[in-house]
């Protein structure tokens, strides 16, 4: 028997002795996977600059960078901190920094957030880390100052102009290994060569040739390309972006292929020099504010598959001597050719429903518009303006005839409202000094006070009764007016 404790003594202790370092280690474990920079992974990239202002994100493992804080360093790098990884650059973060001179996005990031970097008008350089996936909205917008970009192998995401008002940028690189984009004479293309991203704004160039490949322009691409008098589209080209040429001052002509069915929102607005578009294809859209603010742009021609003018679409384009518009067009949205100075001449077409609200106000040199009789509706202050108007009919679908839509066209003598016609509102015709004989129906119901200061009128030709007529008008609205009843139109 005592041989026998001799054996099992020795065991039982070793036993013991297992037992306690099991424990050991699982209390081990378990306080390293509650604690965050146990479980870190490894870090080998740069530091980020002393003093810029973190959070820690949830999870306790990365960090996000929210904006400068305390830095003073003027060549800036975001990275790591803490010995952990920064992960994202937050949302307007640096907007507005007028301090920074170079830029490095270390390895770590992921995500450049939009406006992060938003008018740095100092950054001059910027280097974008293997990575960094995606490049949000506006991250780099007008950062003037900005001379060359180097995208990293990871990005595989940018967003609406991310780099455009970049008017100093000479050059992007990107990474061999970048699968999504590559950089071209400097300029930012799709692997593929499908898509122009982003023109270098800062090449003194007067042309652009894209490459044969490109069949889309992405938003903003050539914006404020200053240099560019001539840009040499592709065949093969199907898309052109929003704001794609929007002030680009310079821009002399251009030529729309066949494969372009619309031009977007803002295309070649502000392009002050334009003074040639010509059209190849079957373009079916001008959106809104398309040639806006186009100054020199004195003729175009629409061509005849065009079906939608947009909203201020040749607005300000004041050299603009005369326009047709294309028998497909049903509807002239609201100032589409507002402001053209020098227009006289409008050929509207015989389908035309509606003209909207100051759809050619201020076109103080347009000599005479007839409108088309299926026209159903005419927009407050359409004609506003409209100096040298001497004639108007208002065609009878048009019940409904709004406030200042004629309103100082000082010149008009005769106005013919048609049968059918119910109600002319207020200032309708306010200001027709010139005004001399006014012809109106017995559809007529409310004759507002449409024409204050007319105070050449002589003739009134009604189609109804005197008393009829009493009802329609004011008492002593016309008076020292002859006032014809029972007129018939010939």
């Amino acid at each position: 028997m005592l041989k026998n404790k001799k054996i099992w003594i020795p065991l039982l202790c070793a036993l013991i002795l297992l037992i306690v370092a099991a424990t050991v280690i699982t209390v081990i474990l378990l306080n390293k996977k509650d604690d965050p920079e146990a479980t870190a992974p490894t870090i080998n990239g740069f530091v980020s600059s002393e003093g810029l202002a973190f959070t820690l994100n949830e999870g306790g493992l990365d960090y996000t960078c929210t904006g400068i804080g305390t830095c003073t360093d003027t060549d800036i790098v975001i990275d790591t901190y803490n010995n952990l990884p920064v992960t994202t650059v937050n949302e307007s973060s640096f907007e507005g920094n007028t301090s920074i001179r170079s830029l490095v996005i270390g390895n770590n990031v992921k995500i450049i957030k939009f406006n992060a970097f938003k008018d740095c008008t100092a950054i001059k350089t910027v280097e974008i880390g293997d990575g960094v996936e995606t490049i949000s909205h506006y991250a780099f917008f007008n950062d003037t100052s900005v001379e060359s970009v180097k995208l990293g192998k990871g990005v595989i995401s940018i967003g609406y102009g991310a780099f455009s008002g970049t008017t100093s940028l000479k050059e992007f690189t990107v990474s061999a290994e970048n699968a999504k984009y590559k950089a071209i004479d400097g300029c930012l293309y799709t692997s593929g060569g499908e898509t122009l991203i982003q023109y270098a704004l800062g090449r003194t160039e007067d042309t652009a040739n894209l490459l044969d490949t490109v069949k889309m322009i992405a938003d903003l691409a050539f914006a404020s390309a200053k240099s560019l008098k001539e840009v040499k589209l592709p065949e093969n080209l199907t898309e052109i972006g929003e704001s794609a040429f929007i002030d680009c001052s310079s821009l002399k002509g251009i030529a729309i292929p066949t494969g372009v069915k619309t031009l977007k929102t803002s295309t070649f607005a502000n392009c002050s020099s334009l003074e040639s578009v010509t059209f190849s294809g079957a373009l079916d859209k001008i959106d809104e504010a398309a040639f806006y603010g186009c100054e020199k742009l004195a003729q175009i021609s629409l061509p005849s598959t065009v079906t939608y003018i947009g909203p201020s679409a040749f607005m300000n384009c004041k050299k603009l001597a005369e326009i047709s518009i294309p028998s497909g067009v049903a509807h002239i949205q609201s100032s589409a050719f507002h402001g053209c100075e020098e227009l006289t001449s409008v050929s509207l077409p015989e389908g035309l429903i509606s003209i909207n609200e100051s759809a050619f106000e201020g076109c103080s040199k347009l000599l005479g518009v007839i409108l088309p009789e299926n026209m159903t509706l005419l927009g407050a202050r359409a004609f506003y303006g409209c100096d040298r108007l001497t004639e108007i009919t208002i065609p009878g679908k048009i019940v409904d005839v709004l406030g200042d839509t004629f309103a100082m066209c000082r010149k008009i003598q005769t106005i013919v409202i048609s049968d059918g016609v119910m109600v002319v509102r207020k200032n309708a015709f306010d200001g027709s000094i010139g005004l001399r004989t006014l012809y109106l129906p017995d559809s007529i119901i409310a004759f507002e006070d449409a024409i204050q200061g007319s105070y050449q009128l002589t003739d009134v030709y009604y189609g109804g009764t005197e008393e009829e007529f009493s009802q329609v008008v004011h008492p002593g609205y016309f008076d020292g007016v002859t006032i014809h009843y029972n007129y018939m139109p010939e």
